[in-house]
């Protein structure tokens, strides 16, 4: 389960051009411009204009790091008007396709922000785990001031932008989106439960955009009570059950380069004047490291 889980985080929601070089259904021989809608270390999920089956290898050469490597399809997932959208695996994931550093998983779902930010000296994407104090900066003018080890020094990095305009594509189908769901949370029913009292991560009243999504809502969006390392409070309209299983991703912008974790509903509170709910949100990772506290 560990390893499993490891495989599945860090997702980040990035348009990259690529290249696919394959046989489609018809046994035709292709090379075709496509691009990707969501990247990670181990796959990405991409829009091609093939027919494409479960198994079929292909080769996927990244338009900005020119290095390709070789991938397998998991599955489709949906339609657009520019092609269809498939979730692919890396054969060799140790091969840094995307030119992008991840941090290790655990790593970032202990984190209070993750952001996709480019050194501007030298262009150097980092996926980058933000503190409470780099939350609130990045906040308010989507700057960081950090260590690159490329140019040696500390830079300016700023926020990475899509490398294509990005395009409504056809909602994914909940049963088809096992490839990139984070999987199933052995720690979510036993801690999900715990009341706010029960914290040990002190929250900052933290303003930040978030999403949260699920199969059943989709996505739910809007600004946080407070934020901290293991996760943030929100108030929504939808009813979530407690210990239930969803994504997050803190800060999130419409239309951005979003990066989503696994994470839990750990409580609730019915605020019934306002016809809402208040909602706490525990990281996965969170709840990984408390149950090895306690073992």
């Amino acid at each position: 389960m560990e390893e499993q889980h490891k495989r599945r985080g860090n997702r980040i929601e990035l348009m990259m051009k690529i290249q696919v070089i394959g046989s489609d259904t018809a046994g035709q021989q292709f090379m075709d411009d496509a691009h990707t809608v969501v990247i990670s270390p181990y796959g990405a999920m991409i829009v091609l204009g093939r027919g494409l089956t479960p198994e079929d290898e292909i080769i996927v050469r990244c338009m900005t790091t020119k290095k390709e490597a070789a991938a397998r399809v998991v599955g489709q997932a949906g339609a657009s008007p520019e092609g269809f959208l498939y979730g692919t695996e890396l054969l060799d994931p140790s091969i840094n396709l995307w030119g992008i550093e991840f941090p290790p998983v655990d790593e970032s779902e202990l984190a209070a922000g993750r952001v996709l930010v480019e050194c501007m000296s030298c262009h150097t994407r980092e996926l980058a785990l933000l503190n409470d104090l780099e939350l609130q900066v990045y906040q308010s003018s989507n700057r960081l001031t950090r260590d690159c080890q490329r140019c040696g020094g500390s830079t300016i990095w700023r926020e990475s932008l899509h490398e294509t305009p990005p395009k409504e594509l056809a909602p994914m189908p909940a049963s088809s989106r096992s490839a990139f769901d984070p999987p199933p949370n052995p720690y979510a029913l036993e801690e999900g439960i715990r009341t706010r009292n029960e914290r040990t991560s002190p929250r900052l009243d933290i303003k930040a955009r978030f999403s949260v999504r699920t199969t059943l809502y989709g996505e739910d969006t809007g600004i946080t009570e407070d934020v901290s390392r293991g996760g943030f409070r929100f108030t929504s309209s939808k009813k979530y059950v407690v210990g239930s299983q969803v994504e997050a991703s803190v800060p999130y912008t419409k239309g951005g380069v979003n990066i989503f974790v696994p994470a839990c509903i750990a409580w609730s509170r019915g605020m019934p004047d306002f016809g809402a709910t208040e909602y706490g949100v525990a990281y996965t990772g969170r709840l990984r490291e408390k149950a090895r506290q306690k073992g």
